[in-house]
């Protein structure tokens, strides 16, 4: 008889009982709030977070919320005690632990926003956690590309995703969500409308990993099981279930939703049921699984009836509850067998009976047999199918679905617990009560919620009425007697036992289909990655050249198309001002201002450059002095005198210029014309500041207050000294550190001149 060593419990095990009594207190703490909430009661809090934009940092506690809490920190109490067992003796337990807390906060905060600009900070948020645990395992390559892959595409989506969240308040004129949602006849009638339902769906579809970004979930199968088990049923794949359904009565209704939702849900469904076939690896083919349960949830979000979105949130409860099970028992038995092959896998249930018990209490729930909780939620599938759009279509989805999901099913449970192999493994045990507790518990719920599914009646009517907007009575049942939805569901579960039969084939097709077509997503996605570093190479070839003179050549020929476009675009140009009347001098300054600035342009000499700059500054210094200025006329005249005379030392030490004569003719033609384009559009941008009416405000309150406030008459000097003190403090650090900078050039070149000489 072997006995099992205790564990050994050290400071990350400790930081990781206080992570899991934190679970455990957050689920108490949402349970109070379950009688409150089924009286139909919305708990609201919040406080200004930048008040000059009318956003506030708002939680909302209501149904739809309220579920999705209790599922986020009741499964992550189960994932959390089944860690401290499954992680124990993991080199950095510590950054697990401290990873995992900071998800379940991001996703709490997704889940209980009270405004839309708080629920995309979380929602960024659960992006960049979960790359941390997905890559947890940072030593291999493979973890580290799902890990960036996955955030690549939830990061993209959420951004698409902020551009419609912040069109929202062109439409509502707010970012909060209890105003908004009263609101979708206004948003729907709106001609924003299209944009923002496409930016928001772009957002949940990448982060409910629906076709074509859904690759990345199976990808995300190298993080930790308890981590995948987490992420799968209740919390990251599950966001943007949640925002679908959040935004229910505020975008649906609509082609744009129905269409949108219908394909998106639909082709996921099939696609995630017939890649999972393929699979050996037990996380690998589950990941699959859930592929088409969220596309079975996208697809029921579509319909606007509430036999469809109450059997979406009844799916969604047994879902997490059977695919934690699943996931959690995939681990155990990883862990005591040492693979997850199920060609290696058979009659598990000898040396592992818990394990079994629990794999086979969720694979039934998971096919919808009664009295487990799977049948409610497959029930109420059924019945929804006749008020969604296209019946007949979407009814053939489901049923060919959920035939393939009594195939996974038979494969996962019956396969590795019952089922004989050749080659399996016979010397495992369930191991420790920490790990098959948890999922002992979870599939007893799915039992227990299918005996008594009054239970949930409750909370799944007021999360259905949050989703709609309206009050809705949830009537669940596992027996709604000899009716169509009873015979659909008696075909799937027939058609799914003939598909196991031939499953063997139907795995061989797939495996030869895979390295068959070009294309599959891992594949486009690193087409499309590549693409992206081949395009940003060659740009960079040809904007980065190492030669300032085209850095401002770029710089200022995109000032103008981007001024020039916008002029277009609200069509706004300057008037011409009256032919100024001058005096000769004044004339005089004018035309050697610009035929100095023309040399500047058009010599390939940089002395003669450098002194018809000088001339374009010293004209400028004329001009200030003509109009009263004389101490900025000093200023500028002094500036001009060390630029030149430092351009010009420096200028000895260059190298000549090695261009053709073809070359340096270009070049003149391209400075000539920058150098007109850019004064052009500079003078009309004058012309049309000087056009509007003068506002005098600033104006006054300097002149009113330099003597009053900053005990100073010369008012230039009061405002760079005291009004724009902190500007002026950083242009002297500035000058300051390039003063430091240049002396410290010098001394590098005297001492390696030293150096030489010694030498």
């Amino acid at each position: 008889m072997s006995v099992r060593p205790a564990p050994q419990w050290n400071i990350p095990s400790l930081i990781g009982i206080g992570v899991t009594a934190g679970f455990l207190f957050s689920f108490t703490f949402f349970m109070m709030f379950v009688p409150s909430v089924t009286d139909g009661n919305i708990h609201t809090w919040s406080t200004q977070w930048v008040p000059f934009l009318d956003i506030y940092f708002s939680l909302r506690v209501d149904g739809l919320s309220l579920l999705f809490a209790l599922l986020i920190t009741g499964i992550g109490f189960v994932v959390s005690v089944y860690s401290l067992v499954y992680m124990q003796g993991h080199d950095e337990t510590r950054r697990y632990w401290l990873h995992l807390l900071l998800f379940t906060i991001s996703m709490l905060g997704t889940v209980l926003a009270g405004d839309m600009i708080t629920l995309y900070v979380f929602w960024e948020l659960t992006a960049i956690t979960s790359f941390l645990l997905i890559g947890f395992d940072r030593k291999r390559a493979e973890a580290r590309f799902a890990a960036w892959q996955a955030l690549l595409i939830t990061v993209t989506g959420g951004f698409t995703m902020l551009a419609g969240i912040t069109l929202l308040p062109a439409v509502t004129g707010t970012y909060d969500l209890n105003t908004i949602l009263t609101m979708g006849d206004t948003i729907r009638a709106d001609a924003l409308y299209p944009v923002i339902l496409t930016l928001i769906l772009v957002g949940a579809f990448t982060k409910s990993c629906q076709v074509p970004v859904h690759f990345w979930l199976p990808g995300a199968m190298v993080a930790p099981t308890p981590v995948s088990a987490f992420l799968h049923s209740a919390t990251m794949v599950k966001a943007g279930i949640y925002l679908l359904a959040r935004l229910h009565p505020v975008l649906s209704g609509t082609d744009g939703w129905i269409i949108s939702l219908s394909v998106a849900g639909g082709v996921t469904a099939l696609i995630g049921a017939v890649l999972a076939l393929k699979q050996t690896d037990i996380k690998l083919l589950l990941a699959y699984s859930t592929l088409s349960a969220l596309g079975i949830m996208v697809l029921l979000l579509s319909g606007s009836g509430e036999t469809a979105v109450m059997a979406a949130l009844t799916f969604l409860i047994a879902h997490a509850l059977y695919k934690s099970t699943l996931f959690l028992v995939g681990g155990i038995v990883d862990k005591q067998t040492g693979t997850r092959d199920l060609n290696k896998l058979g009659r598990l249930r000898l040396t592992m009976p818990i394990t079994a018990i629990a794999a086979t209490l969720a694979g039934l729930s998971m096919i919808g047999i009664p009295p487990f909780a799977g049948c409610l939620c497959k029930q109420g599938v059924f019945d929804a199918l006749s008020s969604m759009p296209w019946p007949t279509a979407v009814t053939a989805t489901i049923i060919v679905t959920i035939s393939l999901m009594v195939v996974i099913v038979a494969r996962v449970v019956y396969g590795a617990f019952f089922a004989s192999r050749q080659d399996q493994v016979d010397n495992a045990s369930d191991g420790h009560p920490a790990m098959w507790l948890g999922p002992l518990l979870l599939a007893g719920l799915g039992l227990v919620f299918g005996l008594m599914p009054d239970v949930l009646e409750p909370l799944v009517s007021h999360a259905t009425s949050a989703a709609l907007g309206k009050n809705v009575e949830a009537h669940l049942a596992v027996w709604h007697g000899f009716n169509a939805p009873f015979m659909s569901s008696l075909l799937a579960l027939g058609l799914g036992v003939s598909i196991y039969i031939l499953h063997p084939k139907f795995r061989g097709v797939l495996e030869r289909a895979g390295t068959v077509l070009p294309l599959n997503g891992t594949r486009m996605f690193h087409a499309l990655v590549n693409s992206l570093i081949h395009f940003a190479t060659w740009v960079g070839r040809r904007v980065q050249t190492g030669i300032l003179r085209d850095y401002f050549a770029i710089v200022f020929s995109t000032m103008v198309v981007m001024i020039t476009v916008t002029m277009i675009r609200f069509d706004v140009w300057p008037s011409l001002p009256s032919w100024p009347e001058l005096y000769f001098y004044e004339w005089a300054v004018v035309i050697l201002t610009a035929a100095a600035a023309i040399t500047v342009s058009a010599t390939h000499k940089r002395l003669l450059a450098i002194c018809a700059l000088g001339v374009v500054g010293a004209n400028l210094a004329l001009l200030f002095v003509m109009y009263g200025a004389p101490d900025v006329a000093m200023t500028q005249l002094m500036v001009e005198i060390l630029i030149v005379v430092i351009l010009t030392l420096v200028i000895v030490r260059l190298p000549r210029f090695n261009e053709t004569a073809a070359l340096v003719r270009r070049q003149k033609v391209m400075h000539i014309a920058i150098s007109v384009l850019v004064g052009s559009m500079t003078t009309a941008l004058l012309l049309l500041a000087l056009s509007g009416p003068f506002d005098p405000h600033l104006s006054e309150f300097f002149i009113s207050n330099a003597a009053d406030a900053a005990r100073g008459r010369n008012i230039v000097n009061v405002i760079l000294v005291d009004f724009r003190g902190l500007d002026t403090l950083g242009e002297i650090t500035v000058l300051g550190i390039s003063g430091v900078a240049a002396y410290a050039l010098i001394k590098v070149r005297l001492n390696k001149g030293g150096r030489n000489e010694k030498s």
